[in-house]
């Protein structure tokens, strides 16, 4: 019922949460609203979630589900997003599956999605060799993974196999959801493996960043920075998630810049580096 009043032409974008707080999935969906995205849902894997859900007028799809173990963990938690994605694909309604670490900045449903591939994922790429991939050397063949908190999924055979398959292992296995999920695309069959023989599309770098592309490059690039909007921009590289996101999301849609500087294109802020510099070993200046 809930895919029927969301979805349009079979497709949803969907986004799984479990457990407080609800400030970076209240952000999330701040600027999905503003990218004028019509046709996105909540999973919610708990009932406070969507309690919290139903009180917002927000839509939701409640599916209370348990990690492998009980684990309650970021990680533990995108596991599950495999079962969910098998009750949509069943009936047909392909999924545009995002972390909710992921900013939409443009509706990528009218211009943003190709469709000529069972799985179309953003790569944790930063460039042409790394995102598409660069001869390696010694006949190897060298591209970065892709990441499984965004990706787009057709209603397929080829599709709906890949998530059940991927269901059952995060039941069975110890295995990160990343490692599993391009294991699953790119494994060939061999022995007594056999592959679920999904075509794979990468989607552009630039057009649905990661968060390195855009603060160690496209941030130091002022033509860049103040005349192109990606489609999404996902902090997947950086652990102060949310505050890096407030910041982008301030930047995108108030135009207020002040917060982007603050942060190195790597781990930390700026401040933090200062005040490591700062001679922590020396006298006071008893004259202060």
């Amino acid at each position: 019922e809930t895919l029927r009043t969301v979805a349009i032409k079979r497709e949803v974008l969907a986004a799984v949460w479990k457990n407080r707080p609800y400030t970076m999935l209240e952000l999330y969906l701040r600027a999905v609203k503003r990218a004028n995205i019509k046709n996105s849902l909540i999973v919610a894997l708990d009932e406070g979630t969507a309690d919290h859900l139903t009180a917002m007028g927000e839509a939701h799809y409640p599916r209370k589900l348990e990690a492998r173990g009980g684990g309650k963990d970021n990680h533990a938690t995108s596991g599950l997003k495999f079962k969910v994605l098998i009750d949509f694909l069943s009936v047909g309604c392909s999924v545009l599956l995002s972390d909710v670490d992921v900013l939409w900045l443009q509706n990528p449903f009218p211009h943003g999605l190709y469709r000529d591939s069972d799985v179309e994922g953003m790569s944790d790429g930063w460039d042409h060799p790394t995102t598409f991939g660069h001869n390696a050397g010694d006949g190897s063949f060298r591209q970065h993974a892709r990441n499984s908190g965004m990706f787009f999924l057709q209603a397929t055979h080829e599709g709906l196999a890949m998530v059940r398959r991927l269901a059952r292992r995060m039941e069975m296995e110890g295995t990160w959801d990343q490692s599993a999920f391009n294991q699953e695309q790119f494994k060939p069959a061999h022995a007594d493996h056999i592959a679920v023989g999904v075509s794979s599309r990468v989607m552009s770098y630039f057009c649905n960043m990661n968060s390195k592309t855009w603060f160690r490059f496209l941030r130091e690039d002022s033509e860049l920075l103040h005349g192109y909007t990606p489609l999404s921009l996902h902090i997947n590289y950086h652990p102060e998630k949310y505050q890096r996101m407030e910041d982008v999301f301030a930047f995108f849609s108030q135009g207020n810049e002040a917060g982007i500087w603050k942060w190195n294109g790597g781990e930390g802020s700026k401040l933090m580096d200062e005040c490591k510099r700062i001679q922590q070993h020396v006298t006071p200046d008893s004259s202060l």
